[in-house]
């Protein structure tokens, strides 16, 4: 099977599951038939990573902890749930009823952390699972000339962990590095980071190849993300 595709998606419950994000959302993944959805979401209530299964079978939740576990990654509960993911999954690939599984994150980790656990997730790419890294910050109500400024500091981010993690890996090769190990690293508190953070770790460390935004609606409020095809 093909790898498949990692999307950033950034929006609220009520746009995903709206026919304009869905149509959007259609788009990226068409020509893709993934067996299982896993959506990777923060909550700054929850003290440990948890996951949620909504559709299909626990096998993939196990598959899921093993791969963490080998990055040091315990999950503190595994439950059944139902709500909008289920919709915006079933809505999304309409008729295949994929396997649905969220991670829910803490929030305050450290940058390291959620990029491994995005690296740690990435064999899932190769076994026929979809990730999106769902970003639920509210979006700033404005003008399209707003949102496509948001978009450009969000993609020059990106471009700027790309240019430091090829440094990294240069200094690496000639022996050259210091320690700079997540105990060097300060937390992370704003949302976009993280989930940023976790897509560039299931992306390969590499800026993503594909932007999508759905138009304004009569909130001021857009879909809009990345996708990584590598």
């Amino acid at each position: 099977m093909n790898r498949l595709p990692v999307m950033y998606v950034r929006g609220q419950g009520e746009d995903l599951t709206s026919s304009r994000g869905q149509t959007s959302l259609r788009r990226f993944v068409e020509g893709c038939s993934p067996k299982g959805i896993v959506f990777i979401t923060l909550d700054d209530a929850t003290p440990s990573p948890q996951l949620l299964l909504y559709q299909g079978r626990v096998e993939l939740v196990h598959r899921m902890e093993a791969l963490l576990a080998e990055k040091t990654v315990d999950i503190s509960a595994v439950v059944a749930s139902s709500g909008d993911l289920l919709v915006s999954a079933n809505g999304l690939l309409p008729g295949l009823h994929p396997e649905v599984i969220e991670l829910r994150l803490p929030g305050g980790l450290v940058q390291e952390s959620y990029c491994q656990i995005g690296i740690g997730l990435n064999e899932l790419r190769e076994e026929g699972i979809l990730v999106i890294c769902l970003d639920r910050a509210m979006p700033e109500s404005g003008t399209p000339g707003q949102s496509q400024w948001q978009d450009l500091q969000i993609r020059q981010l990106l471009g700027r962990w790309e240019d430091e993690y090829q440094w990294i890996k240069a200094l690496a090769r000639g022996g050259q590095l210091e320690n700079t190990g997540a105990d060097n690293c300060p937390s992370l508190s704003d949302t976009t980071v993280c989930m940023l953070n976790t897509a560039f770790g299931l992306g390969g460390l590499k800026a993503p190849q594909r932007i999508f935004q759905t138009a304004l609606n009569d909130r001021g409020r857009s879909v809009f993300g990345y996708g990584w095809m590598h």
